[in-house]
């Protein structure tokens, strides 16, 4: 059994990797239902971890204070973990970092073109073109869900990360082409990267230009 995270910490990490949410999207984060998110933010709130800003755009935050606060959490966390913990997923990343680097080059694929010898925006007017893309990406998507398993085996809070995976591969497929790189849309390419950070923090990693 992996190590089972202390829910507050869970959902004010989630809100860390996103930097800025509403309730139901954290819940696709931590695996929580509603009522638990929004009532471990307003534990948050009241503790002047948290702050909710209304308006057009509307959303919960972390302060400083629970950034800082946050920074506890994850190494006290890591410790509660224990060493093997980090060790197997240490042993993970070396594979999704390189699975990461082909990551990149099929999201540039998809969203530029080579014509006369200059990158150019693609238009997906090609369609052979974007399913040559789009299965590069169910090769990636083949590659990971296991990596994604075991990960979630040493550490219960990463488990969501397959599924919204799986779910993003299945928009696209099924025809949503925003649902390949589109930013703050829950695509692949957005649950890809907040799974690279989270695994970045999670083990302490300096960030390079490969992890871009």
């Amino acid at each position: 059994m992996g190590h089972a995270s202390d829910p507050h910490f869970v959902v004010l990490h989630a809100l860390k990797i996103k930097g800025f949410a509403e309730s139901d999207i954290l819940t696709d984060l931590t695996g929580f239902d509603l009522p638990t998110v929004t009532s471990h933010l307003d534990r948050a709130r009241d503790a002047g971890l948290a702050l909710r800003r209304e308006g057009r755009i509307c959303g919960w935050a972390l302060t400083p204070d629970g950034r800082s606060r946050h920074g506890e959490l994850l190494e006290a966390d890591l410790v509660a973990a224990g060493e093997a913990v980090q060790g197997a997923l240490s042993e993970i990343y070396q594979p999704f970092s390189e699975l990461n680097g082909r990551f990149k080059v099929v999201c540039t694929d998809w969203q530029l073109r080579t014509a006369g010898g200059e990158h150019v925006p693609n238009d997906h007017l090609d369609e052979d073109y974007d399913r040559a893309v789009i299965a590069a990406l169910g090769a990636i998507n083949e590659a990971v869900q296991p990596l994604c398993d075991q990960m979630a085996a040493s550490l219960l809070r990463l488990k969501p990360y397959a599924g919204r995976l799986t779910a993003a591969h299945l928009r696209l497929t099924g025809g949503d082409r925003d649902a390949f790189t589109r930013p703050l849309s829950n695509s692949y390419h957005d649950v890809w990267m907040e799974l690279h950070e989270d695994l970045i923090a999670t083990l302490k990693l300096a960030r390079t230009a490969a992890d871009a």
